[in-house]
């Protein structure tokens, strides 16, 4: 009764479509380049994902936007590398499960999943992100900081134009943030697009029947820069309106 209030959508006929699928690997002769194809990929993404970006539209503040710019690419490129490899393996590991013990798929999916598992050792492991401990540090000084800026500056908001000022100075901050985190969110997808995309997409189809190839955060990241973008061109002219009024 309960499965009755839900419709029938996409995923419930993704998942009909790829449990009838009952072999291993939809190519099986075409898996094996495919694999390696992909392994270089990650290979090329590890060694050039993080590379310094090239900023030149922004004048004298491009050295500290290529800084920021070429961190932010940096950790996007990782932690897809790291994600894709981890789904790899998983996927590796289900199929050659579910293939027939001494059969060709099931030798060479071994074999792709223990090259995968060295290669993921090889890379550290673990996602490209900051660890939960440098996010609770880097949390705990922030609020440290934003109440000593509060107990510093406490006073000039009492004065419209010190607000405005200041106002204007963090949206000008924020307008600059957005639009390196954007600039990054461009770089990263070129470099992921060009190393490991078609690899990717390859190796999903010579699989078969395991839905669509993993994406990265760039979009995710895009999205928020155009979202902070949007927000300080709407919010600041608000409020310094409202200030006035």
């Amino acid at each position: 009764m309960l499965e009755e209030v839900a419709e029938l959508g996409i995923p419930e006929h993704d998942i009909a479509e790829q449990l009838l699928a009952a072999w291993p690997l939809a190519q099986p002769e075409r898996f094996e380049d495919a694999h390696q194809s992909m392994m270089r990929g990650l290979e090329v993404l590890d060694r050039n994902g993080g590379r310094k970006a090239t900023v030149h539209r922004v004048g004298p503040l491009s050295p500290l936007a290529t800084v920021i710019v070429s961190s932010v690419a940096r950790g996007i490129a990782a932690w897809h590398r790291s994600s894709l490899l981890q789904q790899i393996q998983r996927l590796y590991a289900t199929r050659e499960a579910s293939s027939i013990p001494g059969s060709r798929e099931h030798r060479i999916l071994r074999r792709a999943r223990l090259q995968a598992g060295v290669v993921n050792e090889g890379f550290g492991g673990a996602h490209g992100g900051v660890p939960t401990t440098a996010l609770l540090a880097g949390g705990g000084a922030l609020s440290a900081a934003f109440a000593v800026i509060r107990a510093t500056l406490g006073p000039l908001f009492q004065s419209k134009l010190a607000t405005i000022v200041l106002l204007l100075g963090l949206g000008a901050i924020v307008f600059g943030l957005a639009w390196a985190f954007l600039y990054a969110a461009a770089v990263a997808r070129r470099r992921i697009r060009l190393s490991t995309d078609l690899s990717v997409r390859a190796l999903w189809e010579a699989v078969g029947a395991c839905g669509e190839p993993p994406r990265d955060r760039s979009y995710a990241l895009a999205l928020l820069s155009i979202v902070l973008l949007l927000a300080v061109w709407i919010v600041v002219p608000v409020i310094v309106w409202l200030i006035f009024s």
